[in-house]
């Protein structure tokens, strides 16, 4: 029986926040934070950073990026239409770059209710050799606010698999 190469070892590759998961072509990096507050009145259009996180693409040859995203969302006698959306900016460029069109979550009853919202894409581009951060934004896509809302512990993740 033929034995297939061994992978090279990508130990000194992991950066701080990153584990090694079965293997040596996986990794796992994850960002979490605070939450973020819509208070009542909040215009149409309105646009706030919720999670980002850094990949140092480096050690890489050829990767895929899995992205998941979650957060609680937690009314206070709130009606809001939210856009969430992903965007990377790798190193060296002056503007970001969606990676997904935006998800809508949408409540149109004023009454005090939480969901668990959740979005997922995947980046096949990320040049390897390069560094880049991705963020998620939130945009108010309704008229103004009524009531508070909040966005209760978001979780960025990133999957990296080297598929070389």
């Amino acid at each position: 029986m033929i034995q297939p190469p061994a992978l090279p070892n990508t130990n000194h590759c992991l950066i701080p926040g990153m584990k090694k998961q079965g293997g040596n072509n996986i990794k796992i990096k994850s960002a979490v934070f605070g939450g973020l507050i819509i208070p009542e009145g909040t215009e149409k259009r309105a646009t706030f950073h919720v999670a980002s996180l850094t990949l140092n693409a480096s050690c890489y040859k050829e990767l895929l990026v899995q992205l998941s995203f979650s957060c609680n969302i937690i009314a206070s006698k709130s009606k809001v239409c939210l856009r969430f959306q992903i965007v990377k900016q790798e190193k060296c460029q002056p503007f970001s770059i969606p990676l997904s069109t935006g998800v809508l979550y949408c409540r149109d009853k004023t009454e005090m209710e939480a969901n668990t919202f959740t979005l997922s894409v995947c980046d096949c581009d990320l040049m390897a050799g390069k560094g880049c951060t991705y963020s998620v934004y939130v945009e108010n896509e309704g008229a103004e606010t009524v009531g508070t809302g909040i966005i209760a512990s978001p979780v960025l993740i990133a999957t990296i698999i080297d598929r070389n």
